[in-house]
């Protein structure tokens, strides 16, 4: 419930730290994107996968992969895209969270 008002600070610093080059990143992604939908959306999902375990914040991710999918396929068709990706990468990178900490961490923990 908290975890809300936490997660848009990290967002805010991110952004402000590191606006221009975020942005110009972003719009070279999803240039890159519109060129390679799928190179795209496997590099995106490798990404948030790989990414969870490590803490990343999956909210910056999350907000990349949704301003690329909106401008390749326009709001309606992008939000859908992004919200079914989202799904499945976040049960994905959940799962190997767990195996991690299952089968790397189980001694020390």
């Amino acid at each position: 419930a908290h975890d809300m008002p936490v997660a848009l600070f990290h967002i805010a610093i991110i952004i402000l730290l590191f606006k221009e080059t975020l942005f110009n990143e972003l719009g070279d992604f999803s240039d890159w994107s519109v060129k390679h939908p799928i190179k795209g959306t496997i590099y995106f999902c490798l990404l948030y996968i790989i990414g969870v375990p490590f803490t990343l914040p999956v909210h910056l991710i999350l907000m990349f992969g949704a301003y690329a999918y909106t401008k390749i396929f326009g709001l309606v068709y992008g939000v859908i895209v992004i919200f079914v990706i989202n799904f499945i990468c976040s049960h994905l990178s959940m799962m190997l969270t767990f195996l991690i900490g299952r089968y790397l961490f189980h001694g020390p923990v």
